[in-house]
């Protein structure tokens, strides 16, 4: 996993690439300790895959820890099925995901941009059974 880190006025944009790996993730944990606690982030995960479980619970903890240590200053973009249905099952506290980096960074400005909301079982991919 690679992060590349800009800042967007007072919000660090966290652009993560690549997948998540044992490997990566405790240099993640300990970036995110050292130099995020205090900021407010976006993280945007377009570009971010993982293969397996290898990994993910650690990544997972990482982001659970910086959101409590951060005060809900932490938001996500770009994240896909597969991610999300991890970070719900999680029950990670104050979860706000949303469509893009642009709609996250509105959000942090105050404007009133709804997160998306939670997976519903109907969102999963399932076979359609109805001719069965």
């Amino acid at each position: 996993m690679e992060a590349l880190i800009e800042r967007s006025g007072d919000v660090v944009v966290v652009h993560l690439r690549g997948r998540v790996d044992y490997e990566s993730t405790e240099p993640f944990r300990i970036h995110c300790a050292r130099h995020l606690s205090k900021e407010r982030i976006i993280f945007n995960l377009k570009d971010l895959s993982f293969v397996g479980s290898v990994g993910i619970t650690d990544f997972v903890a990482t982001v659970g820890q910086l959101i409590q240590s951060n005060q809900a200053n932490v938001k996500f973009a770009n994240v896909g099925n597969e991610f999300r249905r991890i970070f719900e099952a999680s029950d990670l506290p104050s979860l706000m995901i949303y469509e893009t980096t642009d709609r996250a960074m509105l959000a942090f400005q105050g404007l009133e941009v709804s997160p998306l909301p939670r997976l519903s079982i109907a969102d999963e991919e399932s076979p359609d059974l109805s001719g069965v």
